[in-house]
Order: structure tokens, then sequence, then C-alpha cells
């Protein structure tokens, strides 16, 4: 009987694991998808237009909303908005790494609603090196936890 129950319970669990979280037709129709030119923009030509001291892409601009910078520690990071300014919609975060010792700059983008530029992300973090990245990964959940309540506790 206890084989039984367990069997029942890992076939449970197992399906509730595997099943994914369904999209209203309201969330397929509000989806803010980021597209592959502003993800190369932002962690390429951003870099580029700041070194000519050009402005932002037209129609974009950032928005600063998370910051650390520690003086005990090597590396500073900054979380920005990729906002469209026709549609006041965020469309990506752009994270500028900095490694203050060697006065090394990385851009790195978080897409969003688009699965192979989130995978192009995992790999450039994992990039930054293995401190660098762990500190990467902790400060995410931080800046996670600012835009959920923003967006629930307007």
């Amino acid at each position: 009987m206890k084989k039984i129950v367990l069997l029942a319970l890992l076939l449970t669990v197992g399906l509730g694991f595997g099943q994914e979280a369904k999209e209203t037709k309201k969330d397929e129709k509000e989806k803010i998808t980021t597209s592959t030119e502003e993800y190369n923009y932002l962690t390429k030509g951003y870099a580029d237009d700041i070194e000519k001291g050009k402005d932002i892409k037209d129609g974009y601009e950032l928005k600063e909303f998370f910051k650390f910078d520690n003086e005990k520690v090597n590396f500073s990071f900054t979380y920005h908005k990729f906002i469209e300014k026709t549609s006041s919609k965020t469309k990506a975060i752009l994270v500028v790494a900095k490694k203050k010792s060697k006065n090394k700059v990385r851009y790195l983008c978080i897409p969003f609603n688009n699965k192979d530029l989130l995978i192009d992300s995992y790999s450039e973090a994992s990039g930054l090196g293995v401190t660098m990245s762990a500190l990467y990964n902790q400060l995410n959940f931080g800046a996670f936890s600012k835009l959920m309540n923003q967006k629930f506790n307007k």
C-alpha cells in the first residue's frame, strides 16, 4: 500500500512540474518581446554610441532603476529599463557591468519573451568570470524584486 501511495504521489508531483502556466488572451496580446535588433544594440551598439559620444538609439530611452556599487567589491552593476518611447513599454533590461580594477565595462541585455536571446544572455553572463557572474546572478534577484514591487504596488 505504501508503494502505491508513493507512486501516486510521485506521479502527481511529476505531472505538476511538467505543466506550463497558461496565458490568457489578454496576456498574449500584451506580450512585449525584445527583438534581435534591440538585443544587439544593447550588447554592442550602445557601447559604440557611448564611445563616439552619440545619443541613445532613436525612439528609445534608458531609465536607471537599480544600482550596486560597493567600495569593498571590485565590481559595479547598473540596471536600466530600455524603454520604447512610442509605446512607453520597457523592451529589455540593460545591465552595465564594470570591473573597477581593470576599468573594463560589459553591456548585458536581459531580453523579454525571446527564448533564443535569453540563451544568448546566459552565455554572455557566463563570460563575466566566476566571481562577477555569481554576484550578477545574486543582484538579478534584487533587481527583479524591485521591478515586481513597482509593478504590483503602483
